[in-house]
């Protein structure tokens, strides 16, 4: 109940002016403070006003806090996945793509995509490469920063995955291919693998190498984890096409030497398609579809541009020569063909080629499709292809002669010669 004082009017004979007050009527008058503010309804509704205002203030200051605090949104690409860089080297796959994990198998390949390079389908790859220092294979940011040694090996080809997750390499005095991932630093032996240029699916789920057993030569196809190895075709030096759904490579020959160019699809490997035209001793992707290196002996070696179907059949009738024969007076030839990555606004635009002579690499050039001509990166210095940026607008290479004993340091070009840049000294292949 309230206390209030009851005030009893002993006399009164006029009325109120808002109204009148008898002898018996009695007056609540308040006594505390909550009952003298409802009883000012002007005062009641200033102090409630007040309080909602203070809760509001209180709340707003809340959520812009909890705003600030929040971390900053990840880029993105037009698909949704994240298109900012790994933080260091040590971590090179954590943020989310559509990259496969070790512990995946390896997707069903995409057999609708056109494999022409108007057509190519674009994958993540991360700006990391790796290269020979000191007896070791190492890994960088393509800047040369955060450099980590993965694995000891002096000698024997290497390819890093496109997500810079697995380093896949040749013992070259073993011949034994070895997968290392780059996250943990672990590795695992897959088996017997000639000292020959390994190719990597665009998504980073396989590998596909060249190895040797009893005189043959077969290509096969490894996980990232190092299991599920499989022979894919009779032959050797594979190429795993744009769209990750077929496969080109040399067949009818040992390795090293010229033979047949063909193809086929992964989902349909016993329709296998063949270049009708000279023996071949390299084929790549790139340029109007395929390209490959023709003329077996030094000297004769040119490199031809052909049209793709969506089979991965050959257009040997539309074959026409982008490299003619070397014009210098050493006896050369034409070998690891290195073409620029398919981005979608982009796609095969540069090839890198080398010369080669009886002292390995020698000279590297790089031909502009949209131009139809070749420019030479070696001025000075031997050069050795090594291989192009996530992004396709700069070469890698390795200048020096290290058959001969020279000093070496890895570069990085743009593909009209200009731009030179030192990443690592004393690098070599």
């Amino acid at each position: 109940m309230r206390s209030v004082r009851r005030l009893t009017p002993t006399h009164s004979s006029k009325p109120w002016a808002s109204g009148t007050v008898g002898m018996d009527d009695h007056i609540d008058i308040p006594l505390s403070f909550w009952e003298r503010l409802a009883s000012d309804k002007r005062k009641l509704a200033l102090v409630v006003g007040g309080a909602l205002l203070t809760v509001a203030l209180i709340v707003a200051a809340a959520l812009g806090l909890s705003a600030r605090n929040a971390p900053p949104p990840v880029p993105r690409d037009s698909s949704g996945n994240s298109t900012k860089p790994p933080t260091s080297v040590d971590e090179p796959t954590t943020e989310p793509t559509d990259s496969v994990e070790p512990s995946q198998p390896v997707p069903s390949v995409n057999t609708t995509a056109s494999d022409t390079p108007t057509g190519s389908a674009s994958f993540a790859r991360k700006p990391f490469i790796a290269y020979r220092l000191s007896g070791a294979l190492w890994i960088s940011r393509e800047d040369g920063t955060s450099p980590r040694q993965l694995f000891e090996v002096a000698r024997g080809a290497f390819a890093l995955s496109p997500d810079a997750g697995t380093l896949a390499c040749v013992d070259a005095g073993k011949s034994l291919l070895t997968l290392v991932d780059v996250a943990s630093g672990t590795s695992k032996s897959v088996g017997p693998a000639e000292d020959a240029d390994m190719c990597w699916s665009p998504d980073s789920g396989f590998v596909l190498y060249t190895a040797k057993t009893a005189n043959r030569f077969d290509i096969r196809r490894v996980l990232r984890d190092g299991t599920g190895s499989a022979n894919v075709a009779a032959g050797h030096s594979p190429r795993v096409s744009p769209s990750g759904s077929g496969v080109a490579w040399i067949a009818d020959s040992v390795f090293g030497q010229a033979g047949t160019a063909s193809a086929a699809l992964f989902k349909d490997a016993a329709r296998v398609s063949r270049f009708s035209g000279p023996s071949s001793t390299e084929v790549a992707f790139a340029v109007d579809g395929v390209v490959l290196v023709v003329g077996g002996a030094p000297g004769t070696a040119r490199v031809l541009t052909m049209p793709l179907g969506s089979d991965l059949a050959f257009n040997s009738a539309k074959a026409r020569e982008i490299v003619g024969s070397p014009s210098g007076s050493r006896p050369v030839s034409y070998a690891h063909l290195c073409a620029s990555p398919s981005p979608v606004d982009g796609s095969g635009r540069y090839l890198a080629y080398a010369e080669v002579g009886d002292d390995g690499y020698s000279r590297t050039f790089i031909y502009d499709a949209t131009k139809s001509r070749s420019v030479a990166l070696s001025v000075r210095r031997d050069t050795y292809p090594l291989c192009w940026s996530a992004d396709g607008k700069r070469l890698f290479m390795v200048e020096g002669n290290a058959f001969q004993g020279e000093s070496t340091v890895l570069v990085s070009v743009l593909p009209d010669g200009m731009g030179r840049k030192a990443i690592v000294h004393d690098a070599g292949q």
